[in-house]
């Protein structure tokens, strides 16, 4: 059925049409003119740029009928002259090419002004979130220093409940500290003020330094490292690389079950030094491969599986990707785990070289 919203733009044309037919009337009875079909052109143009080809096309032909009432004898409609066909002709064609022109105009321009608030968007979100970053820094770090101190006091030597209980808390806010130092570098990435600082290393290196760092959120689980024989060495950003990981590793540990295995395995690619970590996990649906690693994205059924900001794998892409490298998700469906590649680029070394890095 259709609306008065869709008719409206014919309604107009209607009065558009109108309104030149009651000037070419006038003309006529002032002038001498052979013909007024001219003045229809205006309907016509002011339609397809207005409201697009249809109207357009309903302008041309109304227009021509219009016409007919000015050729001899005067005001005597559906007369047919031969200059009609012309006059009828040349509006369609003008509405026919006016018409799509605007269309397609008015569809760029709905594309840039969505990407633009998009950005505007995302930029907002950017300064939001930094902001707010900066103010929780303050007291998180009391919370830490409060609960340093609470771990190390002879009060709390003997009541093992609650020496755990200071212990957690540190650890927590130790976490979330360094959840915020994320979100800071990852605003300064992609603005441009942070670069990151490429090194030569064992990839191995990055490996142990994540699972020092994962220890206690993997401490449930049975981490399985399946080590590749000489690999060769990596140019990437150290801690940045290390940090992915470690995001990585917290994710699968999220979705694996208690006591579960978590595989870390490593092996040289055609495009690069190739870290994978494989969990038995949820899963991932057909399609959700991308979505993963956009921002506060969090699947329907990874929801009520563990809690989360939804930013720690946006986080480690964008590290990965700041140091040259690449990081996909792999998963043979819903129920059957998820594997995350690191693909890390090779260091550029000559033979009988010596890395002093």
């Amino acid at each position: 059925m259709i609306g008065p919203h869709q008719l409206l733009p014919y309604l107009k044309t209607i009065g558009l049409v109108a309104a030149v037919t009651a000037l070419a009337g006038l003309i006529v009875w002032a002038t001498p003119l052979d013909s007024v079909s001219a003045l229809y052109m205006l309907p016509v143009l002011i339609a397809g740029v207005r409201y697009g080809t249809a109207p357009a096309i309903f302008a041309a032909l109304l227009g021509a009928l219009m016409t007919s009432l000015f050729y001899p004898p005067l005001f005597s409609p559906l007369v047919f002259q031969p200059a009609q066909v012309i006059d009828l002709v040349t509006s369609l064609a003008v509405a026919l090419t006016i018409g799509p022109l605007v269309d397609r105009l008015r569809v760029q321009s709905r594309i840039l002004d969505e990407h633009r608030l998009r950005e505007r968007t995302d930029a907002l979100r950017d300064i939001l979130v930094e902001s707010v970053s900066h103010e929780l820094r303050t007291p998180v770090s009391g919370i830490m220093g409060a609960a340093s101190v609470l771990a190390t006091a002879p009060e709390l030597s003997g009541r093992a409940p609650l020496l755990s209980l200071a212990t957690g808390i540190e650890q927590e806010a130790r976490r979330l500290d360094r959840l915020i130092q994320e979100v800071l570098d990852l605003g300064r990435i992609r603005a441009g003020a942070l670069q990151p600082r490429l090194d030569t290393l064992d990839p191995w290196d990055i490996v142990n330094d994540a699972l020092a760092t994962a220890q206690e959120r993997l401490r449930e689980h049975d981490v399985r490292l399946e080590p590749a024989d000489a690999l060769p060495l990596v140019r990437v950003d150290p801690a940045l690389t290390a940090q992915a990981l470690v995001n990585v590793l917290e994710n699968a540990a999220k979705y694996t079950p208690s006591g579960g295995p978590i595989h870390i395995s490593t092996e040289t690619g055609e495009d690069g030094v190739i870290i994978a970590v494989r969990d038995e996990g949820a899963g991932l649906d057909s399609g959700e491969a991308g979505l993963i690693f956009e921002r506060f994205h969090r699947g329907e059924r990874h929801a009520d599986v563990a809690g989360g900001s939804g930013l720690g794998l946006t986080i480690a892409r964008v590290f990965v990707e700041a140091s040259g490298g690449r990081i996909v998700a792999l998963s043979a469906g819903p129920g059957r785990g998820t594997t995350m590649r690191f693909i890390l680029p090779i260091a550029e070394t000559k033979a009988g070289d010596h890395d002093d890095d």
